[in-house]
């Protein structure tokens, strides 16, 4: 019988069924209008005229919420935000992709804070902090009846960790956690290993410390890029790129070098030049190989750049054995 009932009513849930809202009697059919598909299922077509129903009341108490891109529900929402948070670790998939879009995160295949307002709303407060000052949890949230909501738009703190994670992958904060760790920009491959909780309840978002000008404007002069694709920060996406392009012609500029030291520096059985600057060359040449080959993962977001630590010491020293190395091609 129960076989027999569901056919019926999957047969005919279009004309058995009406729906009452706002005290407006109306068939199914009429509320669906042209988004009827009688190949939808019995569940897919109640909460389409759920949806359509209950949209206007919906935007009325939610005007901030984000359209999600794909139907978020309680069965799937945990499953959303978990991928959603993975993608700030190169985890792509589509659901994760829909998430960030659906917050203005995402322009193609890249992650930006530029087109979302939830962002830029965040940005503004962080760049009118005095030095040393922090947006705390309780700044952003209020707490509600089921756990805390977001002020400015009555988000759930459940989906803005979204929002606050595109924040520290574009540098423009840090996120510090309940467990005494800082959440930057470097150190979102993490994320996957990390559990909900600990970046659903962070203690504050602050901004992150500025880069090293001076020693990174020392090193592009070094790698004879402009300065100006550093020093501008507009300009500092082109000049990452370039920096790393440099970066890894150095390396394999090192390993030949390496390659001739041990191989190609004798004639008729004779060294070419003394051991003692044989050896020096050689510090030179790994001194090089070994800045540069981990560049591309270490630096490969502006953001990144934050965490660029060589002293002007280390830089200059890095230029003389980059001069090392063109010598022993020579």
């Amino acid at each position: 019988f129960k076989k027999k009932l569901t056919k019926f009513l999957s047969e005919n849930k279009n004309t058995c069924f009406e729906v009452v809202y706002r005290g407006e009697k109306k068939q199914l059919l009429e509320v669906m209008k042209s988004q009827y598909k009688n190949t939808n299922p019995f569940k897919e077509t109640i909460d389409l005229v759920a949806s359509i129903c209950l949209d206007g009341w919906f935007s009325e108490k939610y005007p901030e919420m984000p359209r999600f891109k794909t139907q978020i529900t309680e069965r799937n929402l945990a499953e959303s935000i978990r991928a959603g948070i993975d993608r700030y670790a190169g985890r792509k998939n589509q659901q994760a992709n829909a998430l960030l879009e659906s917050f203005g995160l995402l322009d193609g295949d890249t992650i930006t804070v530029q087109h979302s307002k939830y962002a830029q709303h965040y940005i503004k407060k962080l760049n009118s902090l005095p030095a040393q000052a922090v947006i705390n949890f309780s700044d952003i949230y209020d707490e509600a009846f089921d756990g805390y909501v977001d002020k400015q738009f009555g988000i759930s703190h459940g989906l803005m960790p979204i929002v606050m994670l595109g924040l520290v992958y574009t540098g423009h904060a840090v996120i510090a956690l309940k467990n005494g760790t800082t959440l930057t920009a470097s150190d979102l491959e993490s994320l996957p290993k990390m559990g909900v909780l600990d970046i659903y309840e962070f203690k504050y978002i602050t901004k992150p410390k500025d880069i090293q000008l001076a020693e990174l404007v020392r090193l592009y002069e070094i790698l004879e890029l402009p300065t100006g694709l550093i020093n501008n920060p507009s300009q500092r996406e082109t000049g990452l790129d370039q920096l790393l392009a440099k970066a890894h012609a150095a390396t394999n500029a090192a390993v030949k070098a390496y390659s001739k030291l041990n191989s190609g520096f004798d004639l008729w059985g004779e060294r070419l030049v003394a051991d003692h600057i044989a050896q020096g060359y050689s510090k030179s040449v790994i001194n090089v190989r070994d800045t540069f080959s981990n560049f591309g993962s270490r630096f490969n977001t502006v953001a990144k750049l934050n965490n660029f630590t060589y002293t002007m010491e280390q830089v200059e020293e890095l230029g003389k054995d980059i001069q090392a190395v063109r010598i022993i091609l020579e």
